[in-house]
């Protein structure tokens, strides 16, 4: 009887806003789906033995070898954020990559903007915390990122130097394979010294695999340092941007007034941490009574029996209670990025990844509410001379998975006969269609010192003319051409280093 395989046809990639597919949920499941059919298609093959044809085998054999390829392909294509791990779970490995993935876009398209405003207005990106100091302009450099990470999971230059020592001295038989296990612990506990240190800094109630749910993990815990770090990055990010758009704003208060727009927005504070704490409060309160009389050693088998499956049962508790959790509207499935198809995760795990993952909503959160708001004032930074920043803003996740060469199309996989069929599913389509924002009326030119004829936009309303963002007299400092298309003229060309705003409004 053959065997069902579903196969992608593509991945997800329509242009959206900061929620645009592919969400995580697209992305991972797609992979996980091509990346299970060699096991599959081996399994079945075993299951058939001496039944199986030499053609068959060698369609097998071709079809192993073509995904094999594409995955060892995507993975270098989403190193440094994919990585196998020491403790080896390849849907949390591929799982991790793409969350990290997601994070890196929401920190690229603020980091790209205040760049583009720091040639007005000086924006800091540097960012000390956690006693490193990052340089968020370095953080799309894979070897920069790997610094970093490697400073946190305590895996540095050092660390690997005495590890390929010790080694090397068991080797040539100067140290014994005891004292050589006695170096290695040492060397293993200064390493897991370096990983509290950082995870230490998180808030306590966001911390995870640090044994109270039964999963401790240096490496899992080094992991949400820096998912831990990168949400900081963010609200650096976004903080800085909202300040910055404030000192635009006063630099240049005339033509701002003269526009009549809506003030800036302010940014809000929620303590998600606390707020989920409280919604499984009770249950895990239960569940650390439980875990407690586990220890009891004079406890029965039966009994412990009965306790291991309360525990269970308080765990899925503790789990409904989380994906009933929303916030500003948002259940948890949408906010981290809809369900992952899994066949083992812990509830640490789970906690840690929901926890994490509304750090980062409530980040993207308050930048998407700025972006809106920036396309509401697009009229503004056009007349300034940021137009440019609105790049960026529409720069979508789709269009970063291509510039950093994501393969859009999958391998075609055809059925084998009396072994396989083929179901291809089809990527979600979205409909949305974002607001660009309206800059209509505005024209922003540099001078150069010899111009000083410039174009008067078409649109309906009176003409104010602003240099450097100080509103000008007409008749005074310029004056209006007629005819068809009229111009403004002024006495003396704007300099280099002047500015020249022409609003219709």
């Amino acid at each position: 009887m053959a065997i069902t395989l579903q196969v992608p046809s593509s991945f997800a990639c329509p242009n959206d806003d900061i929620f645009s597919l592919p969400t995580r949920e697209d992305l991972v499941n797609a992979i996980n789906d091509i990346a299970k059919i060699p096991g599959e298609l081996k399994a079945e093959a075993v299951k058939l033995g001496d039944e199986l044809s030499v053609e068959a085998q060698e369609e097998i054999d071709k079809i192993v070898e073509d995904i094999e390829k594409f995955m060892d392909k995507i993975a270098d294509i989403l190193s440094p954020y994919w990585k196998k791990g020491q403790t080896r779970n390849w849907q949390k490995e591929a799982k991790d990559a793409i969350t990290e993935f997601i994070q890196e876009f929401h920190i690229y398209v603020p980091t790209k903007v205040a760049e583009l405003i720091s040639k007005i207005i000086p924006v800091s990106l540097k960012l000390s915390l956690f006693g490193l100091t990052i340089d968020c302009l370095r953080l799309f450099d894979p070897a920069y990122q790997k610094e970093l990470q490697d400073q946190i999971s305590g895996i540095t230059k050092e660390h690997l130097a005495e590890l390929e020592k010790i080694k090397e001295d068991l080797k040539k038989d100067v140290i014994t394979q005891e004292e050589f296990e006695k170096k290695l612990k040492e060397l293993n506990e200064k390493k897991s010294k370096i990983v509290d240190k950082f995870f230490a800094f998180i808030p306590e109630k966001i911390r995870g695999f640090n044994a109270e749910f039964g999963v401790k993990c240096d490496e899992w815990k080094a992991k949400m340092t820096w998912q831990y770090i990168k949400t900081k990055i963010q609200e650096f990010l976004t903080n800085g941007l909202h300040a910055v758009f404030g000192k635009l704003i006063d630099k240049f208060d005339e033509i701002w007034d003269a526009l009549g727009l809506p003030s800036l927005i302010s940014l809000f504070t929620v303590d998600i941490p606390t707020l989920i704490d409280n919604a499984i409060k009770s249950f895990k309160e239960k569940r650390d009574k439980l875990v407690e009389d586990l220890k009891d050693p004079e406890l029965e088998q039966k009994a412990r029996d009965k306790i291991l499956e309360e525990i269970d049962g308080v765990n899925k508790q503790i789990t409904d209670a989380l994906n009933e959790f929303s916030i500003f509207g948002f259940d948890i499935a949408k906010i981290i990025g809809g369900k992952v198809d899994e066949t083992v995760t812990s509830i640490e795990d789970k906690i840690v990844e929901i926890k994490i993952a509304f750090e980062d909503f409530k980040q993207n959160w308050q930048k998407k509410l700025m972006f809106d708001w920036v396309k509401l004032v697009k009229k503004f930074f056009s007349a300034i001379g940021l137009g440019s920043i609105f790049k960026p803003i529409f720069f979508t996740l789709c269009d970063l998975l291509k510039l950093i060469g994501f393969p859009p199309s999958i391998p075609k996989i055809g059925a084998i006969a009396g072994l396989t069929s083929i179901v291809q599913t089809e990527p979600k389509v979205n409909t949305y269609v974002p607001d660009r924002g309206d800059d209509s009326g505005i024209n922003f030119k540099n001078g150069d010192s010899e111009t000083t004829t410039f174009d008067i936009p078409v649109a309906s309303g009176d003409t104010k003319v602003f240099k450097d963002g100080v509103e000008l007299e007409i008749g005074t400092d310029y004056t209006v051409s007629g005819g068809l298309n009229p111009k403004v003229i002024f006495s003396t060309a704007p300099l280099l280093t002047e500015s020249v705003s022409i609003l219709k409004i």
